[in-house]
């Protein structure tokens, strides 16, 4: 298997594995978000049912208030109502001590004069002499007739001043039994007041705690409509990566269906490859095979050096087959000629280039060595096989490197 396929194959796994870990997270996402959609409406719908009875314990404390709002205007009102009558009453009173005071002063004066009356009664009476008509002296009757007279308008003017005097101190009597009685109501009204003023205070410090209580709870229901509305809105976004992720689920299977088919067509034209890639191993051998014959067939033909030890290489002209009458010139040849330097041996003056037979090489054919486009060195053939040929360096402007061009 080659390594594209191996590397396709990986990246496939890989995507594979991609695409079931998104898919598995997305599900326990999905459903932690639905527990957590299950549990804010189970939340909501408990603080729903408290805001409703809050709401009713506020209306409840509400109507208490407004009750106990009445009973304090009613007693405020009746307590106004006992203050003014105690008022009038104390007036009364007052004005019943000041005549009983009068009337006291009365009595005395009144007790004085009886007090000085019945001294004069019981000092000798003095009685007023009349003279008669003949010059004779008479007691005056109509004198004592108007002291009796008098008198007797005295002790009845007493006698009505004792009953006025009783009557005052029995209207003073009921007068202070009813302030006392009033007293008792006022201080009974008060604390009835003090009681209504407390229970107003716990009403309102209870409906105040309610509507604490109650904001709070809107808030807290404000909050969790946030919530849940993130949650749906989450719930959505997973939903459309949800979808977005089977997409490309899909395009993932069509591309994995396409890539199974270019793995197969991969694995055919690496069996090609590799048909031709041993075609080519065996032209190759070929080719070096030839290159050693040449070369075993090249050091064979080397002579001796001269007696002071230099070498001269005599490369005679090994002919394959007769040079045929229409080849051409080594001018004519070297502009029809693109090859390469195969081989280079610096030691006995030669190289193998890959143009022969085939290429229509011929020996004694002249060649251009060239680097891009600066020459390097002139060849002349010497020898020629089937794709390869040997090729004496005539003229040498630089080293041959293996890769040369040859013209």
């Amino acid at each position: 298997m080659s390594r594209n396929a191996i590397v396709i194959i990986l990246i496939l796994v890989a995507l594979f594995g991609f695409s079931a870990y998104v898919a598995v997270t997305t599900m326990n996402e999905k459903t932690a978000l639905e527990s957590a959609k299950a549990k804010v409406d189970a939340d909501l719908n408990q603080s729903k049912e408290k805001e409703k009875k809050l709401s009713d314990d506020v209306k409840r404390l509400d109507g208490e208030l407004k009750q106990a709002q009445a009973v304090r205007q009613a007693a405020q009102k009746q307590l106004e109502e006992f203050n003014a009558r105690i008022g009038e009453l104390t007036g009364q009173v007052e004005s019943l001590t000041g005549e009983r005071e009068d009337w006291k002063t009365r009595v005395e004066s009144l007790r004085k004069e009886r007090d000085d009356l019945l001294a004069k009664i019981q000092a000798p009476a003095e009685v007023q002499i009349i003279k008669g008509p003949e010059g004779q002296s008479l007691p005056d009757p109509t004198a004592a007739e108007t002291q009796d007279k008098y008198w007797a308008s005295v002790l009845k003017e007493k006698a009505s001043l004792e009953l006025r005097l009783k009557e005052l101190h029995s209207n003073l009597s009921s007068g202070a039994v009813e302030v006392g009685e009033l007293k008792k109501k006022n201080s009974d009204m008060e604390l009835e007041l003090s009681q209504l003023k407390n229970e107003k205070e716990e009403i309102e410090r209870r409906v105040k705690y309610s509507e604490d209580l109650s904001n709070n709870l809107s808030i807290e229901l404000a909050r969790e409509k946030n919530d849940k509305r993130y949650v749906a809105e989450r719930l959505s976004k997973m939903k459309e990566e949800n979808t977005t992720l089977r997409s490309q689920v899909k395009e993932l299977s069509s591309a994995k269906i396409s890539l199974e088919k270019s793995i197969a067509k991969l694995s055919e034209d690496k069996e090609n490859t590799g048909r031709r890639l041993a075609e080519a191993e065996s032209i190759i051998q070929n080719r070096i095979d030839e290159i050693l014959d040449i070369k075993s067939n090249l050091d064979k033909k080397i002579k001796p050096a001269d007696a002071d030890g230099s070498k001269q290489i005599e490369l005679p002209p090994i002919i394959v087959s007769a040079p045929h009458p229409s080849s051409k010139s080594g001018s004519e040849a070297h502009a029809g000629f693109n090859g390469r330097v195969v081989s280079v041996n610096d030691a006995s003056n030669f190289v193998v280039v890959d143009l022969g037979e085939n290429s229509g090489i011929r020996v004694g054919d002249g060649l251009s060595v060239y680097r891009g486009s600066k020459y390097i060195a002139g060849l002349e053939v010497i020898e020629v096989r089937k794709d390869i040929s040997a090729a004496d360096i005539k003229q040498k402007g630089a080293k041959i490197k293996v890769g040369d061009a040859v013209k």
